[in-house]
């Protein structure tokens, strides 16, 4: 089979003339013609093959037709065959006690099967994922050079997911998947701005204009303590016993100061900019369009 494909392959190239040219030389049968998209075929080597690349793509689908069907032919053949030697040998064994099974009639290799529920069957969802992220590359190399966002662009954490039977069952919630794609998309930048610190490290001293820096940790602490009715003050008031430390004559030194720190619910970064010196020079009243 193998040399009728190389026949067949060189026939394209004495049919077209093509012996000389390159493009075609690192196909080495018709069936890794056909194997692409025939636009693909088209757009690849039309610079140097021209008008012939799609009749050398229309010939070679020809040509795997018939290697198909005489593959074909040739399987039903060898089949009814060796189910007719089968059976003329084993026509007592019907009769016997251990006569025919299932086994021993079709020969099948079970180390090939699998439950439809698995997540390595060709009907189940991580064979479903699987065909979907091949489409859509497919899809992108089908384009070509366009000005396209790429998969890898948009979703990099794709190629290195673990697709097993604990991925598929396990329930993870989107604003989870969200921040992690966000962060996979921002670390980059992060590494090459300051390669010692982390997305969560540099989020909790970024200033924006309106927006103040996101501390994680506290974050997570305050929505926890929430989620009890409780605050950070509350749980100082219930577990110390030198509580309240406010009464103290003076309220910025010690235990005093962190007791407003805690009771102002803000992150470290974000007390220090309630507590230091002005450095606008524009009014807030201004901005708000008031005189």
């Amino acid at each position: 089979m193998n040399d009728k494909k190389n026949q067949l392959t060189s026939r394209i190239h004495n049919t077209f003339d093509i012996n000389g040219i390159s493009p075609l030389a690192d196909y080495s049968s018709v069936l890794d013609i056909v194997r692409k998209p025939r636009t693909q075929f088209i757009r690849e080597h039309k610079p140097a093959l021209g008008r012939k690349s799609e009749k050398i793509y229309d010939l070679a689908q020809g040509y795997a037709n018939q290697i198909r069907r005489i593959f074909r032919k040739n399987t039903l053949t060898q089949t009814i065959q060796k189910n007719t030697l089968s059976r003329g040998s084993h026509n007592i064994q019907g009769l016997m006690k251990n006569g025919p099974t299932w086994q021993n009639l079709f020969q099948d290799d079970w180390n090939n099967y699998c439950l439809s529920s698995a997540p390595e069957a060709n009907d189940s969802p991580v064979s479903y994922l699987c065909w979907l992220y091949n489409q859509a590359l497919s899809f992108e190399t089908q384009m070509g050079d366009s000005n396209i966002i790429s998969l890898a662009s948009r979703r990099p954490d794709l190629p290195n997911l673990m697709l097993d039977d604990n991925a598929i069952n396990q329930v993870i919630p989107s604003l989870q998947l969200v921040n992690e794609v966000l962060e996979l998309a921002v670390k980059d930048y992060i590494e090459v701005l300051d390669p010692d610190s982390t997305v969560d490290e540099t989020l909790a001293v970024t200033r924006y204009p309106t927006l103040l820096p996101y501390h994680y940790p506290h974050q997570q602490t305050l929505l926890s303590l929430e989620a009890d009715s409780e605050s950070l003050q509350d749980v100082i008031k219930k577990s110390d016993i030198t509580w309240p430390w406010f009464v103290k004559e003076n309220l910025l030194q010690g235990n005093a100061e962190m007791a407003w720190q805690l009771g102002s619910n803000l992150a470290p970064e974000q007390q220090t900019i309630v507590t230091e010196a002005d450095n606008s020079t524009v009014s807030v009243f201004s901005i708000a369009g008031y005189s």
